[in-house]
């Protein structure tokens, strides 16, 4: 099931991203995976660990999110949302960042969070306490993924290893 633009937009906004963020959000997801939220194999930019969903997210770098279903659009989203928090706001945890393989989608990706989809993917649903482009740190849904209590809403904590450059 290959998502299309303005859904994987409307996901990358449903869990918080704004703005440029989530211009850049979308285009690493459709760079990663062409908007396929199953996809699942090695990731050969992370040295051959394994990725998994809209943004191949590294079980083996981040082991703390192998035990979600990160081919569950909001999920991965939230996974991806709670890594760029957790790093500063960096990107590098997305296999599609080095050497800036996304550029070539930001037009795309500017285009679908301009017009997101208002229809969920097939399978998955905004989570229900997560409002439309809320901003998750400012509604206190998330501080720090790595420690104990909720992650963003109704996702169980997530153990993330501080974040490595």
């Amino acid at each position: 099931m290959r998502l299309t633009d303005a859904q994987v937009a409307q996901v990358v906004l449903d869990v918080g991203w704004k703005g440029e963020d989530a211009v850049t959000a979308v285009a690493l997801a459709l760079a990663a995976s062409g908007g396929d939220p199953t996809l699942g194999g090695p990731d050969g930019e992370s040295l051959g660990q394994w990725g998994v969903g809209l943004w191949q997210l590294s079980v083996l770098r981040y082991p703390g999110v192998a035990k979600y279903d990160l081919t569950i659009p909001h999920v991965a989203a939230r996974a991806a949302h709670a890594l760029f928090l957790v790093t500063g706001g960096l990107w590098d945890w997305c296999p599609a960042w080095p050497g800036e393989l996304y550029q070539e989608y930001v037009s795309r990706a500017r285009a679908a969070v301009a017009t997101p989809s208002r229809t969920a993917p097939i399978g998955d649903s905004p989570p229900a306490d997560v409002e439309r482009g809320a901003a998750a740190t400012a509604t206190g849904m998330i501080a720090d993924p790595r420690q104990t209590g909720p992650l963003i809403g109704a996702l169980p904590p997530v153990d993330l290893p501080p974040h490595r450059l």
